[in-house]
């Protein structure tokens, strides 16, 4: 039986190792389910095969073995010879010529799988010593762990130095020297799936030599780096020009190791505008940690001047599933005390969860999309009743929850239909308007001046119709709505709508929209006068 058993493994390895690498096999076991797998491949040939022969000898056909292999066109035909049904037990476990302990038969498994991911990919199962008796059968386990082998390199080709090795090592969870981790190795797809810029022109592969693992592919880096912006002069008051319009810079692999810079500036109006600054650091301390910040200030003409310090520890928990630990500080200071009675300083510390989905959609891609996200916070909050900015006490308990659902759906062969939805709350017994919710412009709702409206709770929907004209241009047409509360408006519950079209146009140097749009809302009825222009020209680099 034991000479059997190494026979059947032999033919087995000699099969996976000498099969071609030039074509897509499908192959079949006769009575159980089928597998596609690489022809190239031979580490997962091997890995599946041999864990449908340990369960079958744990099922009791101790005499499972390969017995013949046909082809068929591309189709490979594998049939196992399985022998009549025994109750069975094991005597020993023999690893290497050393005996362990017998319980980790009945996790026989596990225990093959740890060794595939623990150096030993190619660890094999035979039977030894064996006694029959009746209908039970007693044996020996013998498991064969073979050489051990560690990663040597990575070959990637198409980089042309625009990744560092430290991250790609960091990305598929490998360190040269270690012990090479067969999960690792078929997930590696999944794993770059995290970043956009990142696509797989090659389909991984594997060689063996000397106990040293060398991976090679080849890797396409595509231009995901954007900037937009419209800078303009306004006459202010007084005569003088003042510098309007907005800059958003987007980097999405800095210093080429995936980390992502993105800064924003918005000024249209002449005493008000904004900064945000946000940094993602992923793998730190090449743990499978990311980390970040965020930086913002928002100034509201002459009143107040809000500002924002985040940072969170986010990780990937299943596939782009990403989980964050965060803890943001929101403080708002008055310009002038005179007149701003409704306005209160204040400072708010935030801690909070967010699940969120990975977000690759890129704003221009034709392809069905979907993502989500939730964020949970609870604040511990001080508020000056007084408005001298000087004298803090004490605000109670704060809470905001965001949510966030997106989804792109294509019709048919030159269309498609997106559509966005954001829930917003904040609420505390001490809430004050400099702390509510902004919206109203290209970026949050069309159709209104930005941020014009303030709110407490707010739930939109955005749905857009797109007619492509080629690839990644095309003809759209729009309508957003939403419901917003702002407690210290004198209409409190107010309902608001945007509507209008536009065109998207692709070309060599970047991606120019141009929208028009009108807003609708109790007071202010749709009006050609009121027709709000937004138009950009983002350049991807």
């Amino acid at each position: 039986m034991e000479k059997l058993c190494k026979w059947c493994l032999f033919i087995l390895f000699w099969l996976v190792l000498n099969t071609g690498v030039n074509a897509q096999t499908q192959y079949w076991i006769a009575g159980a389910d089928t597998f596609n797998i690489s022809r190239s491949d031979s580490l997962q040939v091997t890995s599946q095969v041999r864990q449908f022969l340990v369960n079958k000898i744990m099922e009791g056909y101790i005499y499972s073995n390969l017995d013949s292999i046909k082809r068929t066109g591309a189709d490979e035909f594998l049939y196992f010879h399985f022998g009549e049904k025994y109750r069975w037990r094991p005597k020993r476990v023999i690893v290497d010529s050393a005996e362990i302990h017998l319980r980790k038969v009945r996790d026989l498994d596990d225990l093959l799988d740890e060794y595939s991911d623990s150096g030993y990919p190619f660890v094999s199962l035979s039977l030894a010593n064996i006694e029959e008796k009746k209908d039970q059968v007693l044996a020996d386990i013998i498991i064969d762990r073979k050489v051990l082998i560690t990663y040597d390199t990575i070959r990637v080709a198409g980089l042309s130095g625009r990744l560092s090795d430290r991250f790609l090592w960091d990305v598929f969870n490998m360190v040269p020297g270690e012990p090479f981790r067969e999960i690792d190795y078929q997930s590696m797809s999944k794993k770059l799936e995290l970043f956009p810029f990142l696509k797989f022109t090659e389909a991984p592969g594997i060689g063996f030599s000397n106990g040293k693992a060398m991976i090679h592919t080849s890797i396409q880096v595509q231009n995901t780096n954007t900037f937009e912006g419209v800078i303009g002069l306004l006459q202010s008051r007084n005569s003088k020009s003042i510098l309007t319009g907005y800059l958003d810079l987007e980097l999405r692999n800095l210093f080429r190791s995936g980390k992502r810079l993105s800064f924003s500036w918005n000024r249209f109006q002449e005493f008000s505008q904004s900064l945000d600054l946000d940094y993602s650091h992923p793998y730190f301390l090449h743990s499978d940690l990311t980390l970040g910040f965020e930086v913002s200030m928002f100034k509201q003409d002459t009143t107040f001047l809000n500002r924002n310090l985040g940072i969170s520890i986010s990780k990937n928990i299943s596939g782009g599933l990403l989980m964050a630990f965060r803890f943001e500080q929101d403080a708002s200071t008055l310009i002038e005390t005179a007149g701003n009675e409704k306005y209160v300083p204040f400072m708010t510390n935030w801690y909070g969860l967010s699940v969120s989905s990975q977000d690759n959609f890129s704003g221009i891609s034709r392809a069905d999309e979907i993502s989500f996200g939730f964020l949970s916070e609870v604040g511990d909050k001080k508020i000056d009743d007084q408005g001298a900015g000087d004298s803090l006490g004490a605000g109670g308990v704060a809470v905001r929850l965001e949510g966030s659902l997106f989804f792109q759906k294509t019709i048919g062969k030159r269309a498609s239909v997106t559509g966005r939805s954001i829930f917003r709350y904040i609420d505390n017994d001490n809430l004050v308007e400099n702390e509510l919710y902004r919206l109203g412009g290209l970026k949050t709702f069309r159709g209104f001046n930005e941020n014009e409206i303030f709110a407490k709770t707010m739930v939109t929907e955005q749905l857009e119709f797109r007619q492509y004209l080629e690839d990644q241009s095309y003809l759209l047409l729009f309508f957003d709505t939403g419901v917003v509360h702002n407690p210290f408006s004198a209409d409190k519950r107010r309902i608001i709508a945007g509507i209008g079209g536009g065109i998207a146009l692709t070309t060599k140097s970047g991606f120019f929209n141009f929208i028009f749009a009108n807003g609708l809302a109790k007071d202010q009825p749709v009006s050609i006068n009121d027709t709000k222009i937004h138009f950009g020209f983002t350049s991807y680099f």
